[in-house]
């Protein structure tokens, strides 16, 4: 079973072509690697990768900031909601249409 793990680069400008992925260069901001994958696991003991801090510890927290600045939706002055398609209005019957003969 594969051991996933965030890594990054240990040093700036390093480059580290992954042969997993078509050769292509390790990211700067990191990559999710197999550290069970004798190629991942050599590069860490060698120290040119190191593991990434985690993501919630990069991102700040925002939930309580969103929280407080979402609105409810707008309502009129007649206290119908306007964002739900209520206009306030009595909704009338369509008309019956004449038989054509």
């Amino acid at each position: 079973m594969p051991r996933l793990e965030r890594m990054r680069l240990a040093r700036p400008g390093l480059q580290i072509p992954m042969p997993d992925r078509g050769g292509r260069l390790f990211s700067a901001d990191g990559e999710t690697v197999d550290m069970e994958d004798g190629f991942w696991a050599g590069l860490a003991r060698e120290g040119d990768i190191e593991t990434a801090p985690a993501f919630e510890a990069e991102a700040p927290d925002l939930a309580g900031e969103i929280m407080e600045t979402q609105t409810p939706p707008a309502l009129t002055d007649r206290g119908t909601n306007q964002a739900a398609g209520a206009t306030g209005a009595k909704a009338r019957k369509p008309r019956a249409r004449r038989k054509e003969s």
